[in-house]
């Protein structure tokens, strides 16, 4: 995720993968602490599922912009392009 985070351009995916990124370490620290210390052990292990939903959320939309990013490429180098609904060369 933090990788994802320092690649320049894409704006938005930049920004939804710093914020997944923080979000994950965070709350699987919490989650992974109150674990080890025994505390709460249902919290920890209740934040520790939430950290791994955050990061198969992030990577969900990673594919779509990935997916979305090569469709559009593969419009550009082929020449076709996507008018109401059909394909016009």
């Amino acid at each position: 995720m933090l990788q994802v985070s320092f690649v320049p351009g894409r704006v938005l995916l930049r920004r939804v993968s710093l914020t997944a990124g923080v979000a994950t370490a965070l709350i699987s620290a919490a989650g992974g602490i109150l674990s080890l210390l025994q505390l709460g052990t249902d919290v920890g292990s209740m934040l520790e599922l939430l950290a791994t939903t955050v990061g198969m959320g992030w990577l969900t939309i990673l594919g779509i912009f990935v997916a979305v990013e090569e469709r559009s490429a593969l419009g550009e180098r082929t020449g076709y392009k996507r008018r109401g609904g059909a394909v016009a060369a």
